[in-house]
């Protein structure tokens, strides 16, 4: 579903599963949502030697465009081990549409 920001108007669209979401994490196809360590702000699928993902949500979110829809994200969570030695907490966002 795309639903329109402050309206109870809606388009039906059809998602991918999550097996096709993870993979695209898995192709970097992602961004990244949240990451557990202050001062750190450049990491990426790039920069995280292994990743144990530990929770999965679907969730809404505000387009980067800044339309005036919400696009479904799938929500991967879990413990990354960074390039440089860290473990840290990660979550990145997928595009939940086909």
């Amino acid at each position: 579903h795309l639903l329109q920001s402050g309206s109870s108007s809606y388009g039906v669209y059809p998602l991918k599963g999550v097996d096709a979401a993870l993979n695209d994490l898995s192709a970097g196809r992602s961004s990244l949502a949240e990451l557990g360590l202050d001062g750190y702000e450049a990491a990426d699928v790039t920069g995280v030697s292994a990743a144990s993902i530990t929770s999965v949500k679907l969730e809404y979110r505000d387009s980067r465009e800044r339309l005036k829809y919400l696009r479904p994200v799938y929500a991967f969570s879990g413990t990354v081990s960074l390039k440089d030695g860290r473990t840290t907490t990660a979550t990145y966002f997928v595009d939940a549409l086909k």
